[in-house]
């Protein structure tokens, strides 16, 4: 390891983390692994400062219409669903009148 990498390491919480004592564990307790090493992670604001500028740009807020769109009246799937809609309506009326 080259002693820039090690001024990383030793900068970063995280690469600086250490696994876990081997040691025997106490009654009722478990121990895990030794292969598994335990990372804490900061919270983006305390590591990074900048995280608290970054913000979401303001959008439009949300607007109902009476009318569709253009551009959902010329797609031709709708039509399909309408007339769908329409036969399934029929056919329930003919065969089961709500009276």
């Amino acid at each position: 390891m080259n002693p820039s990498s090690a001024d990383k390491v030793a900068e970063n919480p995280v690469l600086a983390a250490e696994p876990p004592s081997t040691t025997e564990p106490s009654a009722g307790s478990e121990a895990a692994p030794s292969s598994m090493v335990e990372i804490k992670i900061a919270p983006a604001s305390t590591t990074n400062p900048e995280a608290k500028k970054a913000t979401r740009p303001a959008s439009k807020p949300f607007t109902a219409t009476r009318d569709a769109p253009l551009y959902l009246l010329l797609n031709p799937l709708i039509w399909i669903l309408w007339l769908l809609d329409f036969l399934a309506w029929l056919l329930i009326t003919i065969f089961y009148p709500p009276w």
